[in-house]
């Protein structure tokens, strides 16, 4: 499995992790493979990272690859969250979306 921007995608790559967006909403289900209109629709949804599949395909992830799924995810909420951050409410509404969202990744 490779990690690539989304301006590194090329027709024809097999999707290895669902790609979501902020809100946990399915964009693109792992197993699909890209084309160009699929490409493009990710880099304009802002989508960063797309896991793909690679020729020599991993087991699991490592740590490191772990913890930047985790950081992308963090810096992420806190674009989306900077406008309420003093908010009770929605600093925990951050922290569960967080929770979810790389429990998603992951998995």
């Amino acid at each position: 499995m490779k990690k690539l921007r989304t301006d590194q995608l090329q027709s024809g790559m097999v999707v290895a992790k669902d790609i979501m967006d902020i809100t946990g909403k399915l964009l693109v289900a792992k197993g699909v493979t890209l084309n160009e209109l699929l490409i493009s629709r990710l880099a304009q949804r802002e989508t960063d990272i797309v896991w793909v599949k690679s020729d020599e395909e991993e087991i699991s992830l490592s740590p490191k690859e772990i913890e930047g799924i985790k950081e992308e995810i963090r810096e992420n909420l806190e674009k989306r969250f900077h406008l309420v951050a003093q908010d009770p409410i929605m600093r925990g509404l951050k922290e569960r979306m967080f929770d979810y969202l790389v429990e998603r990744r992951i998995e």
